[in-house]
This record gives C-alpha cells, sequence and structure tokens, in this order.
C-alpha cells in the first residue's frame, strides 16, 4: 500500500484520536462553510492541537473548504474563520452533483471525462499537490 486513506468521524473518543493521528502522515480535515461547522470544527482542531505528533509539528493538518461555492459571503466566512482558528485551507471543493451521480454509477469524479468534469477534478490539485509532497522522500 503506498496510500492509505482513513475516513473517520470527527467525534472520535480521544484514545482513538490518537491512534489514528499516530498512524496517519496527514490529517485531512473536511470543513462545510457553515456557522455550524465552525463550532465543531474549533473544538476539533484544540483536541487535535493538542496530540503530540501534531503540537510537534509531525504530522500536518490539511484543512480542506467542502462544497463551497466560490465569492459568496459563506466562502468569505469559512476564509474568516479558518484565519481565527489559524488554519487556511490547502484547497477548496466546490459543490456539485457530480459527487453523488458519479458515486451513483460506482465511479469517483476522476473516472468522468467531460469538460465539465475536469474543471472539478482541477480543484483537487492543490491537495493532491501537497500530499505528494509530505509523503514524498525526505518530504514533511
Amino acid at each position: 500500500t503506498q496510500l492509505l486513506v482513513i475516513d473517520s468521524p470527527a467525534a472520535l473518543k480521544r484514545k482513538r484520536l490518537e491512534e489514528l493521528v499516530r498512524l496517519a502522515d496527514i490529517v485531512i480535515l473536511p470543513v462545510l462553510p457553515s456557522v455550524f461547522d465552525e463550532t465543531t470544527t474549533r473544538r476539533f482542531l484544540t483536541t487535535l492541537e493538542k496530540l503530540k505528533p501534531v503540537r510537534k509539528g509531525k504530522r500536518p493538518v490539511a484543512v480542506i473548504g467542502n462544497r463551497v461555492r466560490a465569492r459568496t459571503r459563506t466562502a468569505a466566512r469559512l476564509d474568516d474563520f479558518l484565519g481565527e482558528v489559524g488554519q487556511r485551507s490547502v484547497a477548496s471543493l466546490r459543490d456539485t452533483q457530480l459527487y453523488p451521480a458519479s458515486a451513483a454509477a460506482g465511479l469517483s469524479l476522476f473516472d468522468l471525462r467531460s469538460r465539465r468534469a475536469a474543471g472539478f477534478v482541477g480543484d483537487w490539485q492543490p491537495l493532491l499537490s501537497f500530499i505528494d509532497e509530505i509523503t514524498a522522500p525526505g518530504g514533511g
């Protein structure tokens, strides 16, 4: 296995979170642009920052704006919120029905060949580059 993605809920018990962070090379945290996500994200980041690997800079945290509608008040609010908690968005994934539509067909966005899909695939490039940088030999 070259890369393993573990998708877990943010509401993990601290011991389980510590275990997953210890196994990880990177912690990727998707955040929705909503006031409801701000409270839980703030709480999760506070817990995460207390963990030794994160606190000592050995586990980078990549915050991802999820279902973001560019140039909206909520997108600006998300940027403001991330600034308040000392984070920045590594990537911003736009909201699109291509995700559930491709999943319903047993595909991912990366399997689609339309020009429209290609634009959304491009949203992933900053995150993929970040992961490549961290996981490259001598990286991170």
